[in-house]
């Protein structure tokens, strides 16, 4: 997966949406990136007000792609999202947990204090549940895998049980590919 936040932000966000065992799941791309993967759809609105852009509903071909990867990730199979993604808002510390997020293992988590530590945030632990509040991108920044040095979930902006569900899709399939 490729980070291609110094882009040109001109042109349409594209998007579509994909029923999902988490609900309907929202897809945005810009330019062949993907910029949003939401549970709700005015993040979408969000976007291009942030950017200046507009939006259309229309399945490109980066989205086709992912909502693809999506099906199979919930079905039960392990999915590496290898999509370019371009990130449309967020600070430069935002930017940096959500890149420090991203490089957590398939199917395992780290805590809160670990993303701070690879973000370059000595102590930022609570920097990083800001941010992570943010992300553009569930799943993609699979911020479902961060949790509390004490092993508790901690938070989550779509809800605990959506982070449970995760959490447990990605065991159980962790599972079935013999890891541990």
């Amino acid at each position: 997966m490729k980070n291609v936040e110094d882009m040109e932000k001109t042109g349409k966000i594209h998007y579509t949406d994909v029923d999902t065992p988490i609900g309907k799941m929202f897809l945005g791309s810009l330019n062949n990136n993907i910029c949003c993967v939401t549970l709700k759809k005015e993040r979408i609105s969000f976007l291009c007000e942030k950017t200046g852009l507009t939006a259309e509903e229309k399945r490109t071909k980066p989205l086709k792609k992912l909502t693809d990867d999506l099906e199979r990730y919930f079905s039960g199979e392990k999915i590496a999202f290898k999509e370019a993604v371009v990130f449309l808002y967020g600070t430069s510390l935002e930017r940096r947990v959500w890149r420090a997020t991203m490089q957590i293992p398939w199917g395992e988590t780290r805590s809160y204090k670990w993303v701070s530590m690879k973000a370059g945030l000595k102590n930022g632990w609570r920097i990083v549940g800001r941010a992570l509040s943010k992300n553009p991108l569930l799943i993609i920044v699979p911020c479902h895998r961060v949790i509390k040095s004490n092993g508790s979930l901690g938070g989550f902006t779509p809800g605990l049980n959506v982070k449970r569900k995760l959490l447990n899709i990605e065991k159980s399939i962790r599972g079935k590919h013999g890891e541990t």
